[in-house]
């Protein structure tokens, strides 16, 4: 499943829905903006920055030779 999602997700993100390209990025921004105005102000933020913190900590164990990975 998760090769399916990782798929999904670089399938979203390519071309001009790419961040590099300047609608892609305008893109994020409009549906990023949208979230926190729907959900609770600063919930989104929190979201995607622990999300990327996590993934640079999985990233970097991975780098030092970590065999194996706990989700709690």
């Amino acid at each position: 499943m998760g090769r399916l999602n990782h798929k999904m997700v670089q399938s979203l993100h390519t071309g001009v829905f790419s961040i590099q390209h300047t609608f892609g990025r305008n893109w994020l921004l409009l549906k990023t903006s949208l979230m926190q105005k729907i959900a609770l102000p600063g919930f989104y933020l929190h979201f995607a920055l622990r999300k990327r913190c996590i993934a640079d900590h999985v990233t970097t164990a991975l780098k030092e030779g970590t065999e194996q990975l706990i989700v709690i």
